[in-house]
C-alpha cells in the first residue's frame, strides 16, 4: 500500500505543472486568437446577504474577459428565479448581436420541456 501511494504522488507531481499552464500561454504557442468559443457558466449559489436583520442584494461587478461569448446563470435572491447574464467580447459581438442571441435562448428555454 505504501508503494502504491508513492507512485500515485509521483504521478500527481508529473500532472501539476501541466495543470497551471496559463491560457494566454497555450493560445500563444498554438497560434489562435481564442482557445474556446461559447461558454455557458452555472452559479446555482443563491447570495442572500443579511447585514443586522437587513437584506442586502449581492451584484457582479465584473466577470472578466470574455473570449467569445459566455452565459451566465445565477441562483435566484430572496425568492426570485434564477438571473442569465450575456457577455460578448466586443470584437465579436454588437449589443444588438447579444440581444438576439438571449432572445433566441429565452426562447429555447420557453419551448424546452421542463424538468421536475
Amino acid at each position: 500500500m505504501t508503494e502504491l501511494a508513492g507512485d500515485i504522488a509521483e504521478e500527481v507531481k508529473v500532472c501539476q505543472p501541466h495543470e497551471r499552464y496559463r491560457s494566454e500561454l497555450l493560445r500563444q504557442e498554438l497560434h489562435v486568437p481564442r482557445l474556446y468559443g461559447p461558454v455557458v457558466d452555472i452559479n446555482p449559489i443563491s447570495y442572500e446577504l443579511v447585514f443586522d436583520g437587513q437584506p442586502a442584494v449581492a451584484h457582479t461587478l465584473s466577470t472578466g474577459p470574455v473570449e467569445d461569448l459566455t452565459i451566465t446563470v445565477h441562483g435566484g435572491q430572496a425568492g426570485t428565479g434564477p438571473r442569465i447574464d450575456f457577455d460578448g467580447n466586443p470584437a465579436l459581438y454588437s449589443g444588438d448581436d447579444l440581444t438576439v442571441h438571449q432572445q433566441a435562448f429565452l426562447d429555447l428555454l420557453e419551448t424546452a420541456p421542463a424538468f421536475a
